[in-house]
């Protein structure tokens, strides 16, 4: 199974899957008010060639936070991203 490492502003890490799925979440403005939204399930895939990163690159760009499908305890934001390595 292949693997991807992202590494976030402050330090931490989170090492991600091939075939994880995600929860995308979404911020979005109405009148005066700003919310966030469940968007898409995305689901991690892994290219022949550069790993994991065209899919994670794919998830970042396409939402302001995710959560982990096995762990809704937490959001992570994705501009808080620094690298991603293939693991």
């Amino acid at each position: 199974m292949n693997k991807a490492l992202l590494t976030f502003s402050n330090g931490q890490t989170l090492e991600l899957f091939e075939g994880q799925k995600i929860i995308t979440i979404s911020k979005y403005v109405t009148d005066d008010a700003i919310n966030v939204s469940q968007g898409p399930m995305y689901e991690l895939w892994d290219h022949i060639s550069a790993g994991m990163i065209p899919s994670v690159g794919e998830l970042l760009c396409s939402c302001d936070f995710f959560q982990l499908l096995d762990n809704t305890d937490k959001m992570y934001s994705t501009s808080a991203v620094v690298t991603i390595e293939n693991a």
